[in-house]
């Protein structure tokens, strides 16, 4: 199980137990009272996204079942070997959020890093790092573009860099500045396919990249709504 041991809210400190009290619901903490495949939650507070309160709630995901299977696929995708059998040591998760493929995709890395525009999803990341244990996710907040400055000790060869953009996508600025840092792998989760399909086509052109697979999940049953995950990989 890529996520190893979840720990239960029962088994947390008394400060732990205290933020999940403060910080959900009742609605949230019973709707994530499911056994999802391997993964029970809600103590899996590696979803924390999904439970916090904040000033501006976090958007819904409808189908919780498929949420656990989303994380596994993409962190799956970013730790496996690459190709020549190089291991991926180095996480970069964009427009990560609370961090949750971040944090997630810890324990298979040396070092992971997460960029977030949103100040107080930062600092849910933060607490979500210390309430699970994780000492080796930094997280920054700023914009996505701005994630290639902090990359100077990061060799792309062994970089897996998840793009995990709002609907309308990644900009030109910082698909321009990806390519030219040109990380061995890329893993796209997109809630919006046709800007996914945009963004792949500047990745294709680029001549760096070739696309891998591509897999669905529906997040919004009965909706026209849903999530697709690319699996990019540098061509060398």
């Amino acid at each position: 199980m890529i996520f190893g041991e979840i720990r239960s809210q029962t088994a947390l400190s008394g400060t732990a137990r205290k933020w999940w009290s403060t910080h959900t619901t009742t609605h949230t903490r019973l709707a994530y009272n499911i056994e999802v495949g391997v993964i029970v939650a809600p103590p899996a507070l590696l979803f924390a996204s999904f439970v916090h309160t904040a000033p501006a709630p976090p958007t819904p995901q409808n189908n919780p079942h498929v949420i656990p299977l989303l994380v596994e696929y993409v962190i799956t995708s970013a730790c496996a070997p690459a190709s020549n059998g190089d291991k991926m040591t180095h996480l970069v998760d964009t427009y990560c959020g609370s961090g949750l493929f971040c944090l997630a995709g810890s324990s298979s890395f040396t070092t992971a890093i997460g960029i977030e525009v949103n100040d107080l999803a930062i600092e849910e990341a933060k607490m979500n790092a210390e309430l699970n244990g994780i000492d080796n996710a930094k997280f920054i907040c700023a914009s996505a573009e701005k994630i290639f400055a902090e990359l100077e000790e990061y060799p792309n060869d062994n970089t897996v860099v998840v793009i995990d953009p709002p609907r309308k996508g990644s900009s030109e600025e910082f698909l321009a500045q990806l390519v030219e840092f040109a990380p061995r792998r890329l893993v796209y989760m997109s809630c919006g396919p046709d800007t996914q399909a945009r963004d792949t086509k500047f990745l294709l052109a680029s001549g760096k990249y070739e696309l891998r697979e591509v897999v669905p999940f529906d997040l919004f049953p009965q909706t026209r709504h849903v999530e697709s995950c690319a699996v990019f990989e540098r061509i060398d």
